[in-house]
């Protein structure tokens, strides 16, 4: 699955079954082009299904969810149409 921010906020919510606990930090992964971008974020509050995100994202990208730990940037995705399985490696 992937889901779209919204656009003009300052800071967003996202599911926290989006994030990805990595050394490099904090991150989720984005669907550019159909290929997956790690982005490096910052977390504000938990609010415990979901979670404030106050920087790394512009609010234009697409977010997955459910990403598999072996997911990698580069690697290329296909999004599934609404009510779909989600973005597929």
């Amino acid at each position: 699955h992937v889901t779209r921010l919204p656009p003009g906020a300052s800071s967003f919510r996202l599911p926290v079954n989006t994030l990805i606990f990595r050394a490099e930090g904090m991150q989720v992964a984005t669907v550019q082009g159909g290929h997956v971008v790690l982005q490096t974020i910052t977390l504000g509050r938990d609010f415990g299904t979901s979670v404030e995100v106050l920087s790394g994202l512009t609010g234009s990208e697409q977010v997955v969810i459910n990403p598999p730990d072996a997911l990698i940037a580069g690697q290329a995705v296909r999004v599934a149409a609404p009510g779909g399985n989600g973005a597929q490696p």
